[in-house]
């Protein structure tokens, strides 16, 4: 008996510091688009779509090209879609200066579509790039008095 409160015990301080940094993760409803983290790489490569809700924060994700595979919800995170359209950002740039480059004026006269780089001999930044180390003068090392 004496064993077993000493053992809640233990188990309620780790509860306790774990919970301290811990932040709850939102449930996900099916049809949700996620991204999904691969366990090896680490990297948020795939995309797929919740197609069921198991127990304990576990779902049901089916992938584009037709495999389905149970993650845990710590591997999963909803896809936030934009809040405005490309079209509208790319204006508001090209009002703010920082688009000048890829104005109107570059497409050609055919109706062709435009290359995505900017056209030859056009320097996007002609300032020098910021040095990378400290600008002190270092001393000649003496060695052996020669």
């Amino acid at each position: 008996m004496e064993a077993r409160e000493w053992q809640a015990a233990i188990d309620a301080s780790v509860k306790f510091r774990y919970d301290e940094n811990a932040r709850p993760l939102t449930p996900l409803s099916i049809g949700t688009d996620v991204r999904i983290r691969d366990p090896k790489s680490k990297l948020w490569d795939r995309i797929g779509v919740v197609v069921g809700i198991g127990r304990y924060r576990s779902y049901r994700v089916k992938f584009a090209n037709g495999s389905v595979l149970w993650r845990n919800r710590r591997l999963l995170r909803p896809m936030v879609a934009a809040t405005r359209p490309i079209e509208d950002v790319i204006d508001q740039e090209a009002g703010s200066g920082i688009g000048d480059i890829w104005s109107d004026d570059s497409v050609p006269a055919d109706g062709s579509p435009a290359s995505s780089h900017p056209p030859p001999g056009s320097a996007i930044n002609t300032s020098p790039p910021p040095l990378r180390r400290g600008e002190r003068v270092r001393k000649r090392t003496v060695m052996f008095d020669v």
